[in-house]
């Protein structure tokens, strides 16, 4: 239990340090909402957000609920320029990690790096949705598809 919740807490430290890093250094938004993601044969119900650090680096991290565990990540993204004018498709690409509590891996807590590629499709002001891919960089785990819509502040 105490390894769920240093988990929990150093993901959303991670996220509140770098919010003072997007008000000062970029135009693009802040953005959290909830997502679902498949793969490894389940579906699983979670959390993700982004912080953007500079104008093309954010931090995305993510919390996730499969049954019997937490799975608490985060990654640090490279963000493409749009490049369609009105059609604001924003792909991303980088590095991440995960961190498996509970049941999910040997009744234990497991740490998998990640690669990561995706887009941000902007539905309006507010709104996105989103979609990745994640591809583990350790055996034994399965590569999933994200998809989400997140509110953008």
């Amino acid at each position: 239990m105490n390894i769920k919740l240093a988990a929990i807490v150093l993901s959303f430290a991670t996220a509140l340090v770098a919010m003072p890093a997007q008000a000062q250094t970029t135009t693009r938004p802040s953005q959290i909402g909830p997502s679902l993601t498949f793969g490894g044969g389940s579906t699983i119900l979670g959390v993700e957000s982004k912080f953007p650090l500079t104008s093309n680096i954010s931090l995305r991290p993510t919390a996730k609920f499969p049954s019997g565990g937490v799975v608490i990540g985060s990654s640090v993204t490279y963000d493409f320029t749009n490049f369609s004018g009105d059609f604001r498709l924003d792909p991303y690409a980088g590095v991440g990690f995960n961190v498996y509590t509970g049941d999910n891996r040997n009744n234990g807590t497991n740490f998998v790096g990640y690669l990561i590629g995706g887009a941000d499709f902007f539905l309006s002001d507010q709104f996105n949705l989103t979609g990745n891919i994640n591809i583990p960089l350790t055996s034994g785990y399965s590569t999933d598809v994200g998809v989400g819509i997140a509110y953008k502040f």
